[in-house]
């Protein structure tokens, strides 16, 4: 049997705003990351500050900055659901999101995969992006007001749900996706390695979802336990601190 590749998670501190603030972004490798290892899959996941005043240009600004604290050994970066907002799910808003991130990761000569959420009036999508164009594209199958298991492994416009890195396949789950892996449940395919929880955001308490320990507890454990596999998840905090733990 070929012994399982190695992940490494750092975890990315930044704030979120309109006037897009000088803060200092704080970094670490696990302790279980063997840097020495060809096999190992360094992945970085974002943990915001947010005052919920942006736009998507702020946002954009906010990953030129996480890139630009980043060494060439992160290999994934794992972004909040609803990173970016648009009206309508449009080939042409996704294809200026494509391009803009893609241009992006060439001028910063990073080979990274980018994955983040896109909020529409009516969807909220996954997709991650590398320097050569869209890796993954798929809707939440698990909304509050709707389930819809047939998108659960599938993606959108010919893409698939997940993208394969060094031959390990990593399964995009847009937030409550997380959820409806254990719940419905959702057959395990394509052999997944990974799943990437694309989380949107935590509020204080009475201003709306607040229980982020819950939600790590119960519904990423819960996927991770049912499909046999890693979950790795990035989030916004609006109007509160992020956790320490």
């Amino acid at each position: 049997m070929r012994k399982r590749r190695t992940s490494g998670q750092i975890s990315l501190f930044g704030q979120d705003s309109n006037s897009f603030p000088d803060t200092s972004l704080s970094k670490g490798f696990s302790s279980s990351l063997n840097e020495g290892d060809k096999h190992t899959i360094n992945i970085a996941t974002a943990l915001i500050r947010s005052d919920d005043s942006y736009s998507n240009h702020s946002r954009f600004l906010l990953l030129e900055r996480l890139l630009s604290e980043l060494d060439d050994k992160v290999s994934i970066i794992v972004l909040p659901g609803g990173f970016f907002k648009i009206e309508t799910l449009e080939k042409v808003e996704i294809a200026s999101i494509e391009e803009s991130i893609c241009n992006l990761l060439k001028r910063s000569n990073k080979t990274a995969i980018v994955c983040f959420g896109i909020d529409t009036n009516n969807e909220e999508l996954g997709v991650a992006i590398s320097n050569k164009g869209i890796e993954a594209f798929c809707e939440k199958f698990y909304y509050h007001d709707r389930i819809i298991p047939s998108k659960g492994n599938i993606g959108l416009w010919g893409y698939q749900r997940y993208f394969v890195f060094k031959r390990q396949n990593f399964y995009l789950a847009v937030c409550y996706d997380s959820k409806g892996i254990y719940d419905l449940p959702l057959p395990k395919e394509n052999n997944v390695s990974f799943i990437l929880n694309l989380i949107h955001a935590f509020y204080p308490k009475g201003d709306g979802m607040s229980g982020d320990s819950s939600f790590a507890r119960k519904l990423m454990l819960g996927a991770s336990k049912y499909w046999e596999c890693p979950i790795i998840g990035a989030t916004l905090f609006v109007h509160r601190d992020v956790p320490t733990n």
